[in-house]
């Protein structure tokens, strides 16, 4: 099953804002670049300059609402803010949303908060001669979608994407140790 939305070096026909889900953006050497949730765009940079410089992919049950090329750069060339915005560097449009969400909310919330002051998810980390039914059960308790299995020396992980995946093709045997389980998604 593929799931990419846009593919490195194509022309980009839709700029996307994200409705439902998670989608990651990478480079031609597969490594990940950038990673998109709910209410994030991606790749207005490629439909500026007509080619993408990387693959965009859903990595979980993903919407994303499309507007046609054409009316993206219809109200960029019309629109200066909205121009302007996207020809941002990161840094100033991350300062430039910083500064528009002091001034829309009385709190200040994420983007304003210290890094020290966020509240920090403690991961889901399990060896990986553990069963798979004891580490659902710890991602479970932690309320983690994730599962970062330990290695010697590396790290994996293991989505709820990924164990849905698993249980439709009808090959999870809970007992196993959850080692058993990435050699599909590598």
């Amino acid at each position: 099953m593929d799931d990419t939305i846009i593919d490195i070096n194509s022309s980009p026909q839709h700029f996307y804002v994200i409705i439902k889900g998670e989608v990651r953006s990478q480079d031609n050497l597969e490594n990940r670049v950038m990673v998109y949730h709910q209410k994030d765009s991606f790749d207005a940079d490629a439909l500026i300059s007509g080619v993408t410089e990387y693959k965009y992919i859903a990595c979980e049950d993903t919407i994303v609402y499309e507007i046609k090329r054409d009316s993206f750069l219809k109200v960029f060339e019309k629109n200066r803010a909205f121009r302007e915005f996207y020809t941002m560097c990161i840094l100033d449009r991350i300062d430039y949303l910083k500064r528009k969400e002091r001034r829309e909310s009385s709190t200040g919330l994420f983007l304003t908060m210290r890094v020290k002051d966020s509240y920090i998810h403690k991961a889901c980390i399990v060896d990986s001669s553990i069963s798979l039914k004891d580490a659902l059960k710890l991602s479970i308790e932690l309320n983690r979608s994730e599962i970062i299995i330990k290695y010697e020396n590396s790290y994996e992980i293991l989505t709820d994407s990924d164990i849905k995946r698993l249980l439709y093709q009808d090959s999870i045997d809970m007992r196993k140790p959850i080692s058993n389980y990435m050699v599909s998604f590598t």
